[in-house]
């Protein structure tokens, strides 16, 4: 099991490359406050021909580890793939896979046996099926379910629950407001 950390965001447009860190999930040690991460893998990305995007969506395909990264302020966003293998001594060009009809997207997750996808904007939670296992390029062309949701101060995060019972979202802490785990069955 490993843990992936996407330093993926760009607000303004302004950078070229983004990475990913990649570390074996640490064990938990009840003794252990505080772990330190030393040994990782650099992840090197860059979108094609030099797009500079905000991606801030991340989310990996347990059966074949591809990444999938999601614009956030186009409209439509796109969908971009970096297959596995992916090199953590060059830079990879991820490849654009899909666009889809709205913006704002700030988050996505699969479902570890790749049969659920939900991605999220501020207002909204997408949720596509697939029982029939097709590649994600061509799920995406399908249109998502709206789940219901009651929007957050800058919501920001959402995952699948590891025992398949739903999925939770998380807020940024904003502007003094607080930032609660919700969970949706």
């Amino acid at each position: 099991s490993y843990v992936y950390i996407g330093d993926i965001g760009d607000n303004d447009g302004a950078h070229h490359f983004k990475y990913i860190y990649r570390f074996g999930e640490p064990l938990d040690d009840p003794q252990d406050n505080k772990q330190t991460i030393t040994n990782f893998d650099k992840i090197v990305f860059r979108l094609p021909d030099s797009r500079r995007m905000d991606t801030e969506a991340l989310f990996i395909d347990s059966g074949t580890k591809d990444l999938y990264v999601v614009t956030k302020r186009e409209n439509p966003v796109y969908v971009y793939q970096i297959k596995f293998p992916y090199s953590s001594t060059d830079t990879v060009t991820a490849q654009e896979i899909a666009s889809l009809p709205t913006s704002q997207i700030v988050a996505a997750d699969l479902s570890a046996n790749g049969h659920d996808l939900i991605m999220k904007n501020y207002t909204h939670i997408y949720y596509w099926n697939n029982g029939a296992g097709k590649p994600l390029n061509e799920l995406l062309k399908e249109r998502p379910v709206e789940v219901p949701y009651d929007p957050e101060p800058q919501g920001e995060s959402i995952a699948w629950a590891r025992d398949k019972s739903g999925f939770y979202t998380l807020s940024e802490i904003n502007k003094g407001r607080n930032s609660y785990l919700y969970f949706y069955e």
